[in-house]
C-alpha cells in the first residue's frame, strides 16, 4: 500500500564558541548511537569551537528515510531531556564544561518523501529537476542500468536556487537506493526524497535571528521551517523553474513538430528533454490545431500518434508525481 507524504526535518548543523577555552582545545569526534545502534549525532571541537551534527528523524526510527514531522512532535520535550542530557555527560567526562543546547544553528535539512507515481521512476524526476534549473552548474549522480551498463540512470542532483536574494541548495534523490545502498533491504520501493537546505542567512531570514539546539525542539519553530519548505517548493521550485520547463520544452517539441512534419522524427530529435510523455501529448496537440484540425480531433490524434512513439519509452508519470507533491505541500 503507498504511503502518504511526509515533510518535516531531517539533519541539522550546529555550532557553539565555547568561553573561557583555550582558543587549542580540541576533542576528537564523539559519535552518539540512537536505540538502533545507528548513528543518531556526532560532535567533535576543533580550535576552542563545538561542531554538532544531528539527524533529527533517527530519535524516533532506525533510519532517516521518513523525516521528523508532525506526527513525532508530541514526543519533543522528551527527545530533547534526553538528548542534551547524553550530549552534556560526553562533555563532562572531556572536562568541558559548557551548555550544549546553545548551540546555534548554522544549516538544516528539510524534505519530503514520497513514492512517485505507478510507472514513474526517480531517476525521471531527478531529470527533470535537472534540466529545470539551469542557470547554473548542478550536482548530478549516476549510474549505471541493469540492463545495458553503457546507459545511466539518475541517482541525485543538487542544486542551489535563490528566493529573493537568499540562496538554498535542493537535493533531489533516491532514497530507496540510498538505503539499500546502506544495508536497509526492507525500505518501500520507489521512495524520493526532494530537501530543501537552509543555510545561515535563510535561517536568520525566517528567524530574525539566531536559533539554538533548544530553540529546534520547539514545535512553532519546527512547523515554521516545514510551512517555509512548502512554500519554496511550491512557489519557487515548481511554479518558477519546473512549470517554466514544461512549457519550454512543449513549445520547443511543438516548433520541431512545425519544422519536419514528422512526430517519430522530432521524438528522436527531442528525445533529450521530453521529461514526461504529457509533453509530447500537448506539442501534439497544439501541431495538430496548427495543421487544422478541431480540438477533440487533435487531442484523438495527439493520443494515437504518442502510441506509434511507444518504442522511444519516453517517461511517464512524472507530472503526475509533481501535481502529488505539489498537493502535499498544500
Amino acid at each position: 500500500m503507498k504511503k502518504s507524504a511526509r515533510i518535516g526535518i531531517d539533519g541539522a548543523n550546529l555550532i557553539l564558541k565555547l568561553a573561557d577555552v583555550d582558543v587549542n582545545t580540541y576533542m576528537e569526534e564523539q559519535q552518539i548511537k540512537n536505540f538502533y545502534g545507528e548513528l543518531l549525532a556526532k560532535m567533535e571541537i576543533k580550535r576552542g569551537i563545538l561542531y554538532l551534527y544531528v539527524n533529527f528523524p533517527k530519535m524516533v526510527r532506525k533510519d532517516n528515510t521518513w523525516p521528523l514531522s508532525s506526527p513525532d512532535f508530541f514526543k519533543l520535550k522528551d527527545m530533547r531531556d534526553l538528548f542534551i542530557c547524553n550530549l552534556q555527560s560526553i562533555l563532562e567526562e572531556q572536562w568541558i564544561f559548557c551548555d550544549v543546547s546553545k548551540s546555534t544553528l548554522k544549516k538544516i535539512e528539510c524534505g519530503c518523501t514520497q513514492q512517485v507515481t505507478k510507472g514513474c521512476t526517480c531517476s525521471w524526476f531527478i531529470n527533470l529537476l535537472n534540466i529545470s534549473y539551469h542557470m547554473k552548474t548542478n550536482h548530478l549522480h549516476q549510474s549505471a542500468m541493469e540492463k545495458y551498463r553503457y546507459c545511466k540512470i539518475n541517482e541525485s542532483v543538487c542544486l542551489e536556487f535563490e528566493d529573493k536574494k537568499v540562496k538554498y541548495k535542493l537535493k533531489g534523490y533516491d532514497k530507496t537506493l540510498e538505503q539499500h545502498n546502506n544495508g536497509n533491504d526492507e525500505v518501500e520501493n520507489n521512495l524520493l526524497r526532494i530537501e530543501i537546505v537552509f543555510l545561515q542567512a535563510a535561517i536568520n531570514k525566517l528567524f530574525g535571528g539566531e536559533v539554538t539546539l533548544y530553540d529546534l525542539f520547539q514545535q512553532k519553530n519546527l512547523m515554521k521551517i516545514v510551512r517555509e519548505y512548502k512554500r519554496l517548493f511550491v512557489e519557487v521550485v515548481i511554479k518558477k523553474y519546473i512549470n517554466t520547463c514544461l512549457e519550454d520544452t512543449t513549445n520547443k517539441v511543438f516548433e520541431t513538430l512545425t519544422q519536419v512534419g514528422s512526430p517519430v522524427e522530432t521524438v528522436a530529435m527531442c528525445n533529450q528533454f521530453i521529461t514526461d510523455e504529457k509533453v509530447l501529448r500537448e506539442a501534439l496537440r497544439k501541431w495538430n490545431k496548427f495543421r487544422g484540425m478541431t480540438e477533440v480531433q487533435a487531442r484523438r490524434n495527439a493520443d494515437k500518434t504518442k502510441c506509434d512513439c511507444k518504442k522511444y519509452e519516453l517517461p511517464k508519470g512524472v507530472i503526475k508525481t509533481i501535481r502529488e507533491f505539489e498537493k502535499s505541500c498544500r
